[in-house]
């Protein structure tokens, strides 16, 4: 049990090392503090910015299909691809829910969680968000995946300004006037591709991670009931 717990220990530490490894790509080629390339606020990087809500829980025929439905909890690691609930086709034609393609930026913009800790993530596949997120979708010169961690090496600066007024949440208006790097696409294209490589370690490690917990899990209950 102290080996497989060890095991886990160990595999987190990983994680964290790995994230901090793309971070320190990150500045290594962009810069961060001192920007190495001449920056713009972050409206000027979006072609779109589009808000979410929620199909009324009171019709059924809404809930149970094959649509993604995010909600802020949902958004946990730095790629989204499903969330605890799916919308029906239904619901799109209903509703005012909106299909964002795939490689759209998803932010979460209200949750207690802004008290200590930002999330953002690009989607994976096409998804619906609900009314605690904005989309962003970015202009041509931004790749989705840098502009991402363009606004997530902010976040220091992002969880300083969070208003808790009923609720915690981001002002849009400081939000949107974040200074963002603009390096030439290729150097994002590089960026992206080590940020894929990355992403295929974590996944070999999150594998043997999922492995040890579940042993846990068994080794808890044979020898403590």
């Amino acid at each position: 049990l102290d080996k497989v717990t060890h095991t886990i220990d160990l595999c987190n530490a990983i994680l964290e090392k790995l994230d901090l490894l793309v971070k320190s790509r990150f500045v290594e080629m962009f810069g961060n503090d001192l920007p190495k390339f001449d920056a713009i606020p972050l409206k000027d990087c979006c072609a779109e910015i589009t808000g979410g809500g929620t199909p009324s829980m009171k019709h059924p025929e809404y809930y149970g299909g094959n649509i993604p439905f995010i909600k802020s909890g949902d958004v946990k690691e730095d790629r989204v691809s499903k969330g605890a609930l799916t919308l029906t086709d239904v619901a799109l034609k209903e509703t005012t829910a909106k299909l964002l393609p795939k490689d759209t930026i998803i932010v979460v913009v209200r949750s207690a969680a802004l008290l200590h800790e930002f999330h953002i993530a690009v989607s994976d596949n096409p998804i619906v968000i609900n009314q605690d997120l904005k989309a962003i979708k970015p202009k041509d010169q931004f790749i989705p995946i840098y502009l991402m961690w363009a606004i997530k090496m902010k976040e220091r600066i992002i969880l300083g300004k969070v208003q808790t007024m009923l609720t915690s949440h981001i002002r849009m208006d400081d939000f949107l006037y974040l200074e963002i790097p603009v390096p030439p696409l290729a150097l994002q294209e590089q960026f992206a591709a080590f940020v894929e490589q990355t992403d295929k370690s974590k996944l070999a490690v999150k594998q043997v991670l999922q492995k040890a917990e579940t042993l846990k899990k068994a080794l808890m209950q044979k020898y403590f009931g």
